[in-house]
């Protein structure tokens, strides 16, 4: 299976951290961020099952504007890493 790299820059500790692995592991790994990310209504809509990498990389960081919008929580930015 094709394995994604995503960056990860965390707004309160101003530092990047590599994740890597396959769709269905990020998926894994993220999954209650995706979750967390959808159960604010009146937000962006966030789909907790996405089908490509750039959908969930889209998914993840509204996730995070959501629930750090509504919480006051320093938010985190992800993005694909070019190979």
């Amino acid at each position: 299976m094709k394995t994604f790299k995503i960056e990860v820059y965390s707004f309160d500790t101003k530092q990047t951290i590599l994740v890597e692995g396959t769709l269905s592991e990020l998926i894994d790994r993220y999954k209650s961020t995706l979750i967390r990310g959808s159960q604010y209504f009146d937000k962006k809509k966030v789909l907790i099952n996405p089908k490509s990498i750039s959908s969930l990389i889209n998914n993840l960081n509204k996730s995070y504007c959501n629930f750090s919008n509504i919480k006051g929580l320093q938010s985190k930015k992800f993005k694909l890493k070019d190979k």
